[in-house]
């Protein structure tokens, strides 16, 4: 008679533990975004979660010791001090690099003249054959003319 008894107890187990789970929510994710919450109430509890998480981590840092990061600071400044030579010692060799280079610039009547030698260059190009050019120069200097 005890074994009848056993299953019928182990049966009401199962289906009490069955209907607990029906009736129980599905266990909610912490949505990526602040915008993908709707409800107030639960946009508060994933703040509240949020902020525990951040302040523990806090916590555990801070208790890693401040000898840490006196040292850390240390070779912050060392590394830094470094870095700012080696940039001075950049600067002061592009310096000496660099070096000026004086052009004497066209007058008006310079730029005028290269304005139409190279107008005059554009409309034989355009008008006049190849042929014609070649006869141009050799004339021009048959008659020892350089312009």
């Amino acid at each position: 008679m005890a074994r009848n008894e056993e299953k019928a107890q182990s049966m009401l187990n199962r289906f009490v533990t069955m209907k607990e789970s029906e009736n129980k929510k599905p266990v909610q994710r912490r949505p990526y975004l602040a915008s993908e919450c709707r409800d107030l109430a639960d946009a508060d509890k994933w703040r509240h979660q949020i902020m525990r998480e951040i302040s523990r981590k806090v916590r555990r840092e801070a208790r890693r010791g401040a000898a840490e990061v006196v040292s850390v600071g240390a070779a912050k400044e060392v590394l830094f001090e470094e870095e700012e030579r080696k940039e001075r010692e950049r600067e002061e060799e592009e310096k000496e690099r660099e070096f000026v280079v004086h052009v004497p610039l066209p007058d008006e009547k310079e730029i005028e003249k290269m304005v139409l030698l190279k107008k005059k260059m554009e409309l034989l190009r355009e008008y006049a054959s190849e042929g014609l050019v070649e006869q141009e120069k050799e004339a021009k200097a048959m008659l020892n003319i350089h312009r």
